[in-house]
């Protein structure tokens, strides 16, 4: 049944849980003003420590920028995302000079990432102290893989199903809708619709596999300046997470929670 309430001003109805959930990702990321003494070792190495018992794996990864000038290259700069993975690798906490993320491919609840991203944020507040946010953004990224076009006509509200019984038997590669929307928490980009085989929106939220897929990906995010204070980001990233719930669930119907193992 369609719903007739506003996902962009709602309020958030009550989670349910999918025991065969398609969300392939998560994520919340905070970018703040930069600490250049992030890239030394000896510097993180107290966040580490902090963090270390939750995430205890380390893959830190350089990145080298090149500065040309009229002459050629005028200076380099070298730049670390230090990657902290937990046991099974699916959860990650990336820290570099100006940004902080957690993400997993294994979320359970609302609640349980918030509590996780409070603890990264406590932690980098008190160890490696940045005082301003330029952005602060939650997404949430799923796919399906294991339905067809017809089948997808059940499971979608008609208006997000659209044309994508257009594209099976392949006379089409790929039909993506893309909006950009206002709410309460600062905007929603809301992408989905149907991927053809090795084909990707975004390869680091969604590897290209060897079958059609269908995606919903929705980020809530704000550039508005913020000091940064652990517990009112993650007061506005439980917000984000829920206007995107909402979108979520106004984007399906009951009939996909069903599918999907929800109980209803």
């Amino acid at each position: 049944m369609a719903h007739s309430y506003d996902p962009l001003t709602a309020p958030p109805p009550a989670e349910v849980a999918l025991s065969r959930s398609p969300l392939e990702r998560v994520l919340a990321q905070v970018r703040f003003a930069p600490v250049l003494s992030v890239n030394r070792p000896d510097f993180v190495g107290p966040f580490q420590e902090a963090i270390r018992s939750d995430y205890p794996h380390l893959q830190p990864e350089t990145s080298q920028t090149w500065n040309f000038g009229s002459e050629g290259v005028a200076s380099t700069s070298t730049a670390v995302a230090w990657r902290f993975l937990n046991s099974d690798q699916k959860w990650i906490v990336v820290l570099t000079h100006s940004f902080v993320t957690l993400e997993t491919t294994s979320y359970v609840t609302r609640s349980d990432f918030m509590a996780r991203f409070a603890a990264i944020l406590e932690a980098l507040y008190r160890l490696i102290g940045p005082t301003s946010v330029d952005r602060l953004g939650v997404r949430y990224s799923d796919r399906i893989t294991e339905t067809t076009a017809e089948q997808l006509g059940g499971l979608l509200r008609p208006e997000v199903f659209g044309t994508t019984p257009l594209l099976h038997g392949g006379r089409s590669g790929h039909c993506i809708t893309e909006s950009l929307y206002e709410v309460p928490e600062g905007f929603l980009l809301a992408r989905w619709g149907w991927m053809p085989p090795q084909v990707t929106v975004d390869a680091a939220v969604f590897p290209v596999i060897d079958r059609h897929s269908w995606i919903l990906d929705l980020d809530v995010s704000t550039a508005a300046p913020m000091e940064f204070e652990p517990a009112l980001l993650v007061e506005r990233a439980r917000s984000m997470a829920a206007r995107s719930y909402t979108m979520f669930r106004w984007c399906v119907e009951d009939e996909f929670l069903r599918h999907f193992g929800g109980s209803i």
